[in-house]
């Protein structure tokens, strides 16, 4: 039987719309001669479509198989792919936008790598933590949190885990920084199925420590309780794609 292919979505890759993008490039200015860091890049997808406006990009992730996938898509002379823990990454040069989507909520001491991340920010340059509040989340929190509580993993009281307080953060960690916070945003229409869905929970950093079987369990675990609540087989709405950031002064 051939191996399944599934889209990088039920691969748990956060998708990169094009309005999404076009904030990002609007709202932190990115020119052709910008360094960008990514943080906790994973395939290299968002890497690769801010690539495209900037002179280089710095793609950081500590997973081997996904960076392997990602050189794998395009392997382009303006992506450096480093894998490493972002802790232990040693960073080169000064950037213009240091960017992690749904990812900085998995850094251990966030708060001293702010303070780390900022230093390296050239004048005027921000710091971006984004995030997705799926339509879906919500409403099919209490199944998908319960089915992760049967199986050993407690999920917590949010339903997003990726939201990050970045003004709070900075405070306690960068204090010396004098910083300008924003937050941007842009929604985007989806339409998803539950099966996507739950390949896409099963695939998240919850899910890392479950074995192959466990995870397997776990999809089908999802799709009973989403059927039991009656929840359509294919389900549409408004997903909102988040940018919050700390930009440095200009001027110093």
């Amino acid at each position: 039987m051939p191996k399944q292919q599934w889209s990088a979505f039920e691969r748990g890759v956060t998708p990169i719309p094009v309005d999404f993008i076009s904030l990002l490039v609007r709202q932190f200015q990115l020119m052709s001669g910008d360094r960008v860091l990514e943080i906790g890049c994973g395939e290299g997808h968002l890497a690769r479509a801010l690539a495209i406006h900037v002179a280089h990009v710095d793609a950081v992730d500590e997973r081997a198989a996904r960076l392997a996938r990602a050189r794998a898509f395009n392997n382009s002379p303006k992506i450096r792919y480093i894998e490493s823990r972002v802790q232990e990454f040693a960073l080169r040069g000064r950037y213009d936008l240091v960017i992690s989507l749904e990812a900085f909520h998995l850094i251990d001491d966030q708060a001293n790598e702010l303070r780390r991340l900022v230093s390296e920010l050239v004048l005027g340059g921000s710091l971006c933590v984004a995030w997705v509040e799926f339509f879906w989340e919500a409403g099919l929190f209490e199944s998908f949190a319960d089915v992760f509580s049967r199986l050993g993993v407690e999920w917590g009281s949010n339903a997003n885990l990726a939201v990050v307080d970045l003004e709070r953060l900075t405070a306690t960690g960068a204090p010396e920084f004098e910083l300008e916070y924003g937050v941007r945003y842009v929604d985007v229409p989806e339409r998803l199925s539950l099966v996507q869905i739950a390949n896409y929970m099963s695939s998240t950093s919850k899910a890392e420590a479950l074995s192959r079987l466990s995870k397997a369990r776990l999809r089908r675990a999802m799709l009973r309780r989403f059927r039991q609540a009656s929840v359509p087989e294919e389900i549409a709405g408004s997903s909102r794609y988040v940018a919050e950031f700390a930009r440095t002064h200009a001027d110093g």
